[in-house]
């Protein structure tokens, strides 16, 4: 896409730096303020470290500016999401699943998070809210807030270590925190808005209990500020429940903080602050437990059949013992994370790592020291606790150590590991600097230098999550030969191909379009009133033509020189506000004809790409079906059917499990090339018969499908019973094709095509004289 230069829009670039003075002038003001009153220079401190967190996180993810595409999941769980777009959103979410039936990820229960986005939407500028419904929703105000809730929880955590160590120790780590690399997803993918929630739920209650413990006894407002962020952390994400073991071990701790040696008299904390943030804490588990229950059922289940055998979690297919050193290997990439951080989207690796592997033994040494410093830190009531607990609760979760989960490792679960790296980073920043005014000073310099290495790569993520063609792209260029990047932007181009292809195809039209114009210049007025329908007639069709094309920002930046000579041609000619001069006309097939060459161009490099990257990607995964099935449609769109065709056919007579629905798609897609090449009629009849059968005992289980698959599978039904047909029309043996798509109807009444055959089967066995 290097080729096309996209302008931002003028609001989106302007608020951003427009924030940011603003935020600059309050920190001065606030500055200004404190000298005037004599603040002391603690309480002056304490007001503009927030300001200068703010306005650094800030200016990190300023680039956020551009109105990119809500991408991946963004779309299903926001832009697409009833519960978020309906003007009622915020009472159907309570009893909807996180996606609201839409995936096979059905037994996920995040009402807090859900109802986030539906309130985001109704905020001002937002969205267009019509009557309620979020027609429109705007993706920079939506990363915006994402940055607001990483601000908001870097300061908390400040916060929260002030309390254990010495202040510069807390704010060093929690910069570092908020400019972490790593975190460029947390506000670039908005879906990551369910871990920052979590975490300031976590850090919040941690927060309030801290004070409770410090002061002997709760207050009312920190009661309240505990429930709320329990009740948060719950209802935000499932890994909300670190939070448990994370209380009893700060509990544990007392008021302990760096300082204290284990010999020191601490004082005696009542039960009723015990008592309180079990209470707390029981409170919204309960109500969450028990809404969770009625609405998804208790446990998470990731063993659906539907799965990606090149994308998806590779350790949902192997058993335990094969899943262990993988399981090691993930604690390692976490902490290698920590410190050197890939920015990439996936992290699936290549080849599953063995107990040989050196990921594995790293990973598994790491988690031996991990149980060796809990015991060590429970036992002398470190504060340190509170980080092994919380990192070891998460890599419960997430690890695949337990059970095998929705991701094999992502930078989205980072969140609890850097908490409990920022704690035990602040610990030694504390032992470094504890008594010592030079060296905090000292620690500052790398700090920010720090800061500067990770704003910079945070700003190159930024203009990657600009586009999924950008994203996919940037992971193949950090991992050039990985079959799982490969399969991933080969995907994305083909999409993009498809764009392309039906782009030309308008322009192709309105070239034509423009010509017709050109020639009612030539004529008088009583004959340009019957060629105005005519245009009229074109213009109608090549809008239709527009409107099937994708509605994503990125696309409407590509296709606005064409929509502004359509919009100069109804103005003009249709609606007679002014006449177009030979100028114009001339002006406007000119650009036409640019645009005409550059997708041109695009659409060679585009399908290029694809077919390239997915060739490689069975070369490297020959068993992989989703691949084999990719490279089979891609071929079909370029129209290199014969080779389809035996993509499919190699697919069919290799398979090991018939019911996998990417077989079944092959099947049906094999006998609809047989039909359309009017080869192996038979072959045909047996696939799609096979397919057939194997789709209608699927649809007829008990089990329930989320509403998404089981259309995919009545699709794929009815076009095999569809081509079922058909075969026997070319077979010319017109009664079983009248029989066959008879049946057919009879199970999918409302299905034109099938209709559409029947009849013109009829007509051709009914003489023309007895024809209606």
């Amino acid at each position: 896409m290097g080729m096309i230069t996209v302008a931002a829009n003028p609001l989106s670039f302007e608020l951003p730096h427009t924030l940011m003075l603003l935020w600059l002038l309050a920190g001065c003001l606030a500055l200004w303020a404190a000298q005037k009153l004599h603040v002391p220079k603690q309480k002056t401190i304490n007001i503009l470290l927030p300001m200068g967190l703010g306005l650094i996180v800030f200016a990190t993810y300023v680039t956020t500016r551009y109105n990119y595409d809500f991408l991946i999941d963004d779309v299903d769980i926001i832009q697409t999401n009833p519960d978020v777009v309906e003007a009622d959103g915020w009472r159907t979410l309570w009893t909807s699943d996180y996606w609201s039936g839409r995936s096979t990820d059905d037994n996920l229960y995040r009402p807090i998070t859900i109802l986030s986005y539906w309130v985001n939407a109704r905020l001002p500028l937002c969205a267009r809210i019509v009557d309620g419904r979020a027609e429109e929703i705007f993706t920079r105000y939506f990363r915006g807030v994402n940055i607001v809730l990483l601000t908001g929880l870097a300061w908390l955590i400040a916060l929260w270590l002030s309390h254990y160590v010495q202040l510069t120790a807390a704010w060093v780590m929690a910069f570092l925190f908020a400019g972490h690399a790593a975190h460029g997803e947390m506000v670039n993918y908005i879906v990551c808005r369910a871990d920052l929630l979590t975490m300031l739920g976590i850090v919040g209650f941690l927060y309030m209990q801290r004070l409770a413990l410090e002061a002997g006894r709760w207050r009312w407002w920190t009661m309240l500020l505990a429930l709320f962020s329990a009740a948060v952390a719950f209802g935000s994400k499932e890994t909300g429940l670190i939070l448990l073991p994370a209380a009893l071990a700060q509990a544990w701790i007392g008021t302990r903080h760096a300082d204290t040696d284990i010999t020191d008299d601490l004082p005696v904390i009542p039960r009723s602050v015990h008592l309180g943030w079990i209470v707390l804490l029981l409170l919204p588990l309960i109500a969450w437990l028990a809404a969770r229950i009625a609405v998804v059922g208790m446990g998470v289940d990731y063993s659906t059949p539907f799965m990606d055998d090149l994308r998806d979690n590779p350790l949902r297919r192997v058993s335990l013992l094969e899943r262990l050193p993988a399981a090691f290997a993930i604690a390692w990439f976490y902490l290698r994370q920590l410190i050197f951080p890939s920015t990439a989207y996936y992290h699936l690796p290549v080849e599953l790592p063995t107990f040989a592997s050196r990921e594995a033994i790293l990973g598994l040494t790491l988690m031996i020291s991990m149980v060796l410093l809990l015991i060590w830190y429970t036992r002398r009531h470190r504060w340190m606790l509170i980080g092994i607990v919380i990192a070891m609760g998460q890599y419960l979760i997430v690890g695949n150590l337990l059970k095998p989960v929705g991701v094999y490792a992502a930078n989205r679960l980072i969140l609890p590991f850097s908490l409990a790296g920022c704690i035990m980073g602040a610990a030694l920043l504390h032992a470094f600097c504890q008594k010592s005014t030079r060296r905090r000073a000292v620690i500052i310099l790398p700090a920010i230098v720090l800061m500067g290495i990770m704003g910079l790569q945070i700003q190159t993520v930024n203009h990657v999550w600009r586009t999924e063609a950008r994203l996919m792209g940037h992971d193949l260029s950090i991992n050039p030969d990985h079959p799982v990047a490969k399969y991933n932007f080969g995907t994305v181009r083909a999409r993009e191909g498809i764009f392309v292809d039906k782009y030309l195809r308008a322009l192709t039209e309105t070239v034509d379009l423009v010509a017709k114009v050109e020639a009612m210049q030539q004529q008088t007025e009583g004959d340009k009133t019957e060629k105005t329908t005519a245009v009229r007639q074109s213009l109608e069709q090549i809008r239709r033509r527009m409107a099937d094309l994708s509605d994503s920002q990125h696309h409407r930046d590509l296709t606005q020189q064409l929509r502004d000579v359509l919009a100069l041609i109804d103005r003009t000619i249709i609606r007679g506000n002014a006449m177009l001069t030979p100028a114009d006309i001339t002006g406007a097939r000119a650009k036409l004809t640019e645009d005409l060459e550059e997708f041109g161009r695009l659409s060679e490099q585009y399908w290029g790409e694809a077919m390239q990257n997915m060739d490689q990607v069975v070369a490297l995964r020959p068993k992989s079906l989703s691949g084999q099935l990719e490279r089979g449609r891609i071929l079909e769109l370029r129209q290199v059917k014969t080779q389809a065709l035996m993509q499919y056919r190699a697919m069919v007579n290799n398979a090991v499990d018939d019911s996998d629905l990417r077989v079944i798609e092959a099947r049906i897609r094999y006998g609809r090339l047989c039909i359309e090449l009017s080869v192996d009629p038979d072959g045909a009849d047996r696939s799609l018969a096979i397919a057939a059968k194997l789709l209608e005992l699927m649809l007829a289980k008990d089990t329930p499908l989320p509403p998404g698959k089981r259309e995919e599978m009545v699709n794929l039904h009815r076009n095999a019973l569809r081509y079922f047909g058909i075969v026997a029309w070319k077979a010319n043996n017109l009664p079983l094709a009248i029989q066959r798509h008879d049946a057919l109807l009879r199970r999918y009444r409302d299905f034109p095509e099938a209709e559409e055959d029947k009849q013109q089967w009829i007509n051709q066995l009914t003489p023309p004289d007895q024809r209606d």
